[in-house]
C-alpha cells in the first residue's frame, strides 16, 4: 500500500509575497562598535537563518552604523542596555580590533547569565577575552587568538590554538575563518540544548 504524501502547511506570506519565516531559536550577536570581524559575523548568521536559528545584533552603538574591519557596514538591531535574557538560545561575541567588549559589564553579564542557564555562549578571535573576564571557562578547553592564551590561562581555561573547540555549552573560534566548523558547532550546542529541553 502506497503511503499518503504528507501535506506541508501553507506558508505565510508578507504583503509583497515573501515566505515569512518562524524560527524556533534566537541567538543574541554582540559586537563591539567598530572594527569587528564582519567575515565571522556574516557567516555564523548565514549558517544560522539556514537552520531556521534567527540572531539580532547587538552593540553599544545602537543608533549609528557600525563598521566593520573590511569596511562592510551593519545597524544594531538593539541596544546592549535592552537585552532580556530568556528570548535568546545563545549568544555569539564577535571578535574586533580591540578588546573593548571584555570591560563592558553588560556584555560580560549577558555572558554569566546565558552560560549559567546552560544556553551556547560562543566566540571567536580577541573575544575569547570576554569569556575569560566573565570567568565561564574555568577547566574547559577553549581556543582564539593567540593574543588571549595568557587571560584564558588566568581565567583556568586550557588554552589549544586548534581551529575550533566545543567545552559544553562554550564553543571558541581562532579567529573568523574557523567557518564551517564554528557555525556548525554552535547550531550542534542549540539543537542539544532543544533535545534536552523537549
Amino acid at each position: 500500500m502506497a503511503k499518503k504524501k504528507e501535506e506541508k502547511p501553507e506558508a505565510q506570506l508578507d504583503e509583497d509575497g515573501i515566505v515569512i519565516l518562524e524560527y524556533q531559536h534566537t541567538v543574541l550577536v554582540i559586537v563591539p562598535a567598530d572594527g569587528f570581524g564582519e567575515q565571522g559575523v556574516c557567516f555564523a548568521r548565514s549558517m544560522l537563518t539556514n537552520m531556521r536559528i534567527a540572531s539580532v545584533v547587538a552593540a553599544s552603538r545602537y543608533d549609528d552604523v557600525l563598521k566593520g574591519r573590511m569596511q562592510e557596514f551593519f545597524l544594531a538591531d538593539m541596544s546592549l542596555d535592552d537585552i532580556d535574557f530568556s528570548k535568546y538560545s545563545g549568544v555569539l561575541i564577535a571578535a574586533g580590533e580591540t578588546t573593548e567588549l571584555a570591560s563592558d559589564e553588560r556584555v560580560l553579564r549577558v555572558v554569566r547569565e546565558l552560560n549559567g542557564a546552560g544556553k551556547l555562549v560562543a566566540a571567536f578571535g580577541n573575544a575569547v577575552e570576554v569569556l575569560a573576564e566573565a570567568g565561564v571557562i574555568k577547566g574547559k578547553r577553549v581556543t582564539g587568538d593567540r593574543s588571549c592564551e595568557e587571560s584564558v590561562k588566568s581565567a583556568g581555561g586550557k588554552y589549544t590554538g586548534r581551529q575550533v573547540e566545543v567545552a559544553d555549552n562554550i564553543v571558541t573560534g581562532v579567529d573568523e575563518c574557523s567557518g564551517i566548523r564554528f557555525g556548525r558547532s554552535m547550531i550542534d550546542v542549540i539543537v542539544q540544548q532543544h533535545s534536552k529541553a523537549g
